[in-house]
């Protein structure tokens, strides 16, 4: 079987569509492990703890998470993640802290939940669209052909 080059494609093509749709399954289930996993491990912990005020807030230090580049870039100012996770600045150089306001607080649980987000899930998921690709590669052909030639059997065109 010949993997496409994208770069040489000149007309939308099935071949092309399905592997878009692959390659967009494959970056939502990224993103919804990311999301559920990475993401919602600070929120339980931040629950965990209760820190549901700024009196009551926590840092990286505190939670035993490391600052990482994941985190920093999901709590820039405009995100989405930085909706349910307020940040104090902090003072006079020191590290931030992070709370859930106390009205976030079920929404945050509902949301960043891991129980439906496991690994092995997301790979089933990928690897069960990646077969239903193949199939349709090796056998929407042969289903085109097979009818081609019942339409050219059909109407006497085949010969």
């Amino acid at each position: 079987m010949n993997f496409p080059s994208f770069s040489t494609y000149e007309v939308m093509t099935l071949e092309l569509v399905i592997w878009s749709l692959f390659v967009g399954i494959v970056i939502g289930v990224g993103a919804i492990i990311y999301s559920k996993r990475i993401l919602g491990a600070l929120v339980r912990e931040l629950l965990k703890v209760e820190a549901t005020s700024p009196d009551a807030a926590k840092s990286f230090a505190d939670l035993g998470f490391k600052h990482t580049f994941l985190f920093k870039f999901s709590l820039r100012k405009k995100s989405t993640f930085r909706k349910m996770v307020n940040v104090t600045t902090a003072e006079n150089g020191g590290e931030n802290k992070f709370f859930i306001p106390t009205e976030k607080v079920y929404r945050a649980n509902y949301i960043y939940n891991g129980k439906d987000a496991s690994l092995l899930v997301g790979l089933l998921a990928v690897l069960s669209f990646l077969i239903m690709v193949m199939l349709c590669f090796w056998i929407a052909p042969e289903i085109g052909n097979m009818t081609a030639d019942f339409i050219g059997n059909l109407f006497g065109t085949n010969k």
